[in-house]
């Protein structure tokens, strides 16, 4: 073998350092622009820094007992949305200190899967939904001038309730259950078609330590299907059904008379709730930059500890 040639253990431990590097900027860069492509590149980062530590978990690289010590203190606390119970040294029943090499990178495997299917895969689609119901909202508010006509020369306006009751009915069916669309958490899983399968509640204390990350109110928390202490955190549409309780009483035509000053206030209202379907969205993201931070520690000590191990094999095999 020439000097210069690195040993397949180096490339095996080089291979990990550049995939921790590419999914921490991924994941950072996922929590900025929240789009599609952000999250598809930061899983598909997660699933390549995944495969490479499991490289290493069936190798005979043999870990360092400072690397050893660096995982073990400073590993995370547990949190809905970090990495469980399966943080390094803690819940085990055996003793991380007796653990072999191949164990101990099969355990960083297994967080760094867990950060990416548990923490990342939720936000994600969290945020989509929500997205989608946002914009939903947004496209009917967009049509209200549409929906309102001048009378009598100006001083009053005639609603059209019966075009927007029927809107925000059809909105609030998309996203309130039974309907999919409604859970953000837990994640839906894809059949073997890649398509999204049934959806499978978890523990009422879990559903409501994510609803409290997500920003969301307690109300969020449902038991689905009713009875089966399975639960879910669901699209807060309370904002939705607020509008259709609070739209003007109509005649039999579904039209409401108004003066314009009374138009405003009731569009004040509506409005509103508008808004706070906004700020919840604006809060989802602002929630996961913050509780980023929580998984920050454990990449960046992966990430520089072996990035630190790799150094030290380059200059053994010189």
């Amino acid at each position: 073998m020439s000097l210069d040639a690195p040993s397949p253990d180096h490339v095996l431990i080089d291979g990990v350092v550049t995939g921790a590097d590419r999914f921490w900027n991924a994941f950072r860069i996922a929590g900025q622009d929240m789009g599609d492509d952000a999250w598809d590149d930061a899983r598909m980062a997660g699933h390549d820094l995944v495969a490479r530590a499991q490289g290493l978990a069936h190798s005979d690289v043999s870990m360092p007992q400072d690397l050893r010590d660096r995982l073990r203190g400073n590993a995370p606390p547990p949190s809905a949305n970090s990495l469980g119970d399966n943080d390094i040294g803690v819940g085990n029943d055996d003793d991380p200190a007796k653990w072999s090499d191949a164990e101990f990178w099969d355990a960083i495997s297994k967080l760094i899967g867990e950060l990416k299917h548990g923490f990342l895969d939720t936000f994600q689609g969290a945020a989509k939904q929500y997205l989608d119901f946002s914009q939903a909202l947004t496209d009917i508010v967009s049509k209200l001038s549409s929906w309102i006509t001048t009378r009598n020369d100006g001083k009053e306006v005639e609603l059209d309730v019966g075009q927007l009751k029927e809107a925000l009915d059809k909105l609030l069916e998309k996203f309130k259950l039974p309907s999919k669309n409604a859970v953000l958490w837990p994640p839906r899983k894809n059949d073997a078609d890649g398509k999204h399968g049934e959806i499978e509640g978890g523990t009422k204390e879990d559903a409501a330590k994510w609803a409290k990350d997500l920003g969301l109110p307690d109300s969020s928390v449902v038991e689905q299907p009713p009875g089966s202490g399975k639960y879910v955190v669901v699209i807060d549409t309370g904002p939705i059904q607020t509008m259709i309780d609070t739209l003007p009483k109509a005649d039999d035509n579904g039209h409401a008379t108004m003066t314009t000053q009374q138009l405003e206030i009731w569009r004040n209202g509506f409005t509103g709730q508008e808004n706070q379907v906004k700020t919840t969205l604006q809060s989802l993201s602002q929630r996961y930059t913050t509780a980023n931070a929580n998984n920050e520690n454990l990449v960046k000590v992966l990430s520089g500890a072996i990035a630190s191990m790799s150094e030290s094999a380059k200059g053994f095999y010189r």
